[in-house]
């Protein structure tokens, strides 16, 4: 269960109390001029991350698949929520089994598009890495523990 101030550090949470999670989200004027939202009595809202990840699942993978996998700072709250609109719409577990990965860091940072420093597999195999040269560096880290990029590793 949550306590409040106990297993959430709320110094990095956004709302006002740990145990709640947006369902609806209100539309950035960005999402306006593209049509992303539905006009409602409490505005012009679009639905929030969690129920989007939830819909796209049980859509197109059945409403309890064998294995969900992220990263571990998706666990609390993303996953977590997922769980609770997933259980609550079907009545069925959302996944038998979670797998939780740490981090791929590159130059200290998460890897990511947002922070540009993303490295694709091609990339690596056009600079001359073959598929056991990458496995044999990805399966040196424990798959919970991150994993800091760089070319001199491989």
């Amino acid at each position: 269960m949550i306590q409040v101030g106990h297993t959430v550090d709320l110094d990095n949470y956004e709302k006002g109390n740990p145990r709640d999670f947006t369902l609806l989200k209100r539309s950035t004027l960005g999402e306006l001029k593209k049509g992303i939202f539905y006009e409602t009595d409490w505005g012009n809202i679009r639905p929030g991350w969690h129920i989007e990840c939830t819909a796209m699942s049980t859509r197109h993978l059945g409403e309890t698949i064998d294995i969900h996998t992220g990263g571990q700072e998706l666990l609390f709250p993303h996953h977590e929520n997922e769980i609770a609109i997933a259980e609550a719409l079907t009545g069925k577990p959302l996944a038998n089994y979670w797998l939780h990965s740490g981090m791929l860091l590159k130059d200290g940072k998460k890897m990511s598009l947002e922070a540009g420093n993303t490295v694709t597999l091609q990339e690596v195999m056009d600079k001359g890495y073959n598929g056991r040269e990458i496995r044999f560096m990805l399966l040196g880290v424990h798959y919970r523990k991150s994993m800091h990029f760089t070319y001199k590793k491989l």
